[in-house]
């Protein structure tokens, strides 16, 4: 199949293939994105700097203020740098393992919920932007759940109930242990 194929309108099967438009806009992001690779412009400073920012160069190209750059790592990497997209990548791979680990020895059902909540964010922020968007359902769930998974793993193994036992000590040095309560 050559590129002669899908035709000059970039349609293929009567389907854009630049994921209408997206992909295009991703192209013009990762050339922002080199002016301040390392830090980037900082958490949500980018798309909201105005047509005096860098934004507008985006905006400009397709006279549309997009609101993001519809792909979640690009916009990560665009507002906290590569250091942030490399922390948000650790942290989805750190969490991603240890959900598999936690489901590959039990047998309950809950512990499949992580693994694809995890699946779903990635593919998700393929083509739209969900992490650290404060109000965004998708993100306070990953949050939860990645917060969920470590509380689970610092809960003590044990499930047995500590008592608590006061020893009285009497005048014959006999000393009696009793659970402070029942």
């Amino acid at each position: 199949m050559g590129s002669g194929e899908f035709g000059g309108d970039r349609t293929f099967l009567n389907k854009d293939i630049t994921l209408t438009g997206r992909t295009d806009i991703w192209k013009l992001v990762v050339d922002v994105i080199h002016k301040k690779p390392w830090l980037g412009y900082g958490y949500d400073a980018f798309w909201s700097q105005g047509l005096k920012g860098d934004a507008a160069y985006v905006w400009r190209a397709f006279l549309w203020e997009a609101p993001h750059s519809h792909n979640g790592f690009l916009d990560i990497w665009v507002q906290l740098g590569f250091v942030g997209l490399a922390l948000l990548l650790l942290g989805l791979y750190f969490h991603f393992f240890h959900s598999l680990i936690q489901l590959r020895y039990t047998t309950e059902p809950e512990y499949l919920w992580p693994v694809l909540l995890l699946v779903y964010c990635v593919f998700n922020n393929l083509t739209e932007t969900t992490f650290l968007r404060s109000n965004d359902l998708l993100w306070v769930l990953y949050v939860a759940t990645t917060l969920q998974g470590y509380i689970t793993v610092m809960r003590p193994q044990s499930s047995s109930i500590v008592s608590l036992h006061f020893t009285s000590h009497s005048a014959s040095g006999y000393s009696a242990s009793r659970p402070l309560a029942d």
